[in-house]
């Protein structure tokens, strides 16, 4: 075999290898990530109107950690934890937006009862049950989920949480 053909044998094995190279190491696509409210799922986008008349719309703030309480006056461990929540937001309030939703189950008049607390938190009701059903969350109360920056659930659990939980899993939700 002459040196040229050889030369050229040795280029076309050459590209080859990298062809095969770039094809077997090639970046794919993510998988779309499913919707519903499981942890590892994306929460679907919501509006609730706070009790200022401010809609909260869930993607309006991607690039956050959100995180949702579901609480009750009458629910003496949500009212409890309701501080911790307060200190994330107030410690975070530029990467972190809480949102506490009170249960439809009203038996007091919630404006009143959050103008008497000095609070940094977003107040809404879910007069309607219908916001629990999409967060999948029962008559349980308290109850907690923490979306990721890409509103992707990571936490989604009944109980009360402490102040060192939330923290953990506010720096786990950031990449921390």
């Amino acid at each position: 075999m002459s040196k040229t053909a050889s030369r050229v044998l040795w280029s076309v094995a050459l590209c080859l290898l990298a062809a095969a190279l770039f094809f077997f190491n090639r970046p794919t696509p993510a998988a779309p990530v499913p919707e519903g409210h499981a942890v590892g799922e994306r929460l679907p986008d919501f509006t609730l109107t706070d009790l200022t008349g401010v809609p909260f719309v869930l993607s309006e703030h991607r690039g956050q950690t959100v995180i949702i309480n579901l609480w009750a006056t009458w629910c003496d461990p949500c009212l409890k934890e309701l501080t911790h929540f307060d200190r994330i937001q107030r410690e975070n309030p530029e990467s972190v937006a809480v949102l506490a939703v009170h249960s439809g189950l009203i038996i007091e008049d919630i404006p009143a009862f959050v103008a008497g607390l000095d609070s940094a938190l977003r107040y809404a009701v879910d007069e309607t049950g219908d916001f629990t059903a999409l967060v999948g969350a029962s008559a349980a109360l308290p109850h907690t989920l923490v979306l990721d920056p890409d509103g992707v659930v990571n936490y989604n659990q009944p109980g009360s949480v402490t102040y060192a939980l939330l923290a953990e899993l506010v720096e786990m939700a950031q990449g921390k």
